[in-house]
């Protein structure tokens, strides 16, 4: 069984998953789509994400449609120290609460040069879990991202290798290439294992700092292609 664990719910940020990009670019909208980037959230940050998703049957129903939801704490600061990412997730809406995991998360964002931002990531996944989620198993990632420009557009580029794809934790690759096309626009490309992702994410003014992203998965595959639209908020609790 495959299974993305990851999520683009929220529009990055050069010290977090914050509502849009700090980079002295400017105020524009920078993401990727269904897939995770090593930009943790900021110390005293809180983010809420929904994620709803329309895919391949599943369950003794035979529903295709579901939906999850996290909440994710960030405590440190990942540019002077280390950040640090808390998250409790809600795997399905067919009987909520009924099945989850708790995620946990180190990150460190670093600049060498006046060209772009680096942050690397080390995460753990499905821990504690109860309900369906009891059936995966615990899993690790390490991902690298870079945030550059090209021209007036932001843009970022994430490697990394994850054991959360698989119910038998082997190690498979991911990456993806997120690019700003404007303060309300970006698009993204990627692939987790063997499985290829495309996506968009949407923030237009009105919307207040709150995304959203839309990711078609296994596009090649007729049976096992997965729509996603993923909705996310941040807080600070500073209240700055």
């Amino acid at each position: 069984m495959k299974t993305i664990l990851f999520a683009g719910a929220m529009a990055l940020a050069a010290t977090g998953a914050t509502a849009q990009t700090g980079t002295p670019l400017g105020k524009l909208t920078l993401g990727t789509a269904g897939l995770s980037t090593a930009f943790g959230l900021s110390g005293q940050t809180v983010g809420l994400s929904f994620s709803g998703s329309y895919g391949p049957v599943r369950g003794p129903g035979g529903e295709r449609l579901d939906a999850s939801t996290a909440l994710s704490l960030g405590l440190g600061d990942p540019v002077s120290g280390v950040g640090l990412q808390f998250d409790v997730n809600l795997t399905s809406f067919r009987s909520f609460g009924a099945s989850g995991n708790v995620s946990a998360s180190i990150h460190k964002a670093f600049q060498v040069n006046t060209k772009g931002i680096y942050s690397v990531m080390l995460a753990a996944g499905n821990l504690g879990a109860w309900g369906d989620a009891e059936a995966l198993p615990e899993n690790a990632s390490l991902i690298g991202s870079y945030m550059f420009g090209i021209g007036p557009h932001p843009a970022i580029v994430t490697l990394g290798a994850t054991t959360a794809l698989n119910a038998n934790n082997d190690v498979e690759a991911i990456g993806s290439f997120g690019y700003s096309l404007n303060s309300d626009w970006a698009v993204s490309i990627g692939f987790a294992g063997d499985t290829p992702v495309i996506g968009a994410t949407w923030q237009p003014d009105f919307l207040q700092g709150t995304p959203i992203s839309v990711s078609i998965s296994d596009i090649d595959d007729d049976a096992q292609r997965k729509l996603s639209i993923d909705i996310g908020r941040t807080f600070s609790l500073t209240g700055n």
